[in-house]
């Protein structure tokens, strides 16, 4: 291993740094996936726009079933695994490319759009596995009095939204929501559904405020 690191160049070297953590990170995920623990943006992600209720807009009727709707492109570009992928593949075509007699500037140009198609290609899959999982209603109202896990931070006295992973209907989905808590709800922090808003965001309070009497 020692001889193989030392043989490379220090060009090579630079997008191994890249390469090696994020090509770690990128075989932990598949094995989650797998194994079903995986979380955030490959599970059922649900935002304003991907809700549609038998054809009325999400304003019109709040609590109504989600489907697939023709927004579902609305698929964020950037995500942590893309970003994973962009850095796994980039970085290891840096490699290659580095011990071939090539320009510095033509190494980096290839090494930069190989990983913004690997960047995009997780993208697109991602949407894919959304219209999947879309194929089958989720009505939102179930997810009311059940605890959930936040995963972007939610930001205090409705001042903005996070988003929260809630098990609905057997489905390990993905909802955006708002608390009226005076402090902001951390990612990882256990929560409490307690309610709809007429943009079928999901409201939350700390798990832990919720009554036990």
């Amino acid at each position: 291993m020692l001889n193989w690191w030392n043989e490379l160049s220090s060009l090579q070297q630079v997008f191994t740094y890249f390469a090696i953590p994020a090509t770690l990170i990128l075989i932990i995920q598949i094995i989650l996936f797998i194994i079903g623990l995986s979380d955030g943006d490959g599970d059922t992600d649900v935002s304003h726009s991907d809700i549609d209720s038998d054809g009325l807009e999400a304003d019109d009727e709040p609590g109504g079933d989600i489907t697939e709707s023709s927004d579902m492109a609305e698929v964020r570009l950037l995500t942590f695994r893309s970003i994973v992928a962009f850095f796994a593949v980039g970085g290891w075509t840096g490699v290659v490319l580095g011990g071939l007699d090539l320009p510095l500037p033509a190494v980096v140009m290839i090494s930069l759009l190989a990983g913004w198609a690997a960047l995009y290609f997780v993208s697109w899959s991602i949407r894919m596995a959304l219209r999947l999982q879309h194929s089958g209603n989720i009505q939102i109202a179930n997810a009311i009095g059940k605890v959930g896990e936040v995963y972007i931070t939610i930001p205090a006295a409705n001042k903005g939204y996070g988003k929260v992973n809630v098990i609905v209907q057997e489905r390990f989905c993905e909802f955006e929501a708002a608390t009226s808590a005076d402090r902001d709800l951390k990612t990882g922090e256990s929560v409490f559904v307690t309610g709809i808003t007429e943009d079928n965001v999901l409201t939350v309070i700390p798990n832990d405020e919720v009554s036990t009497g």
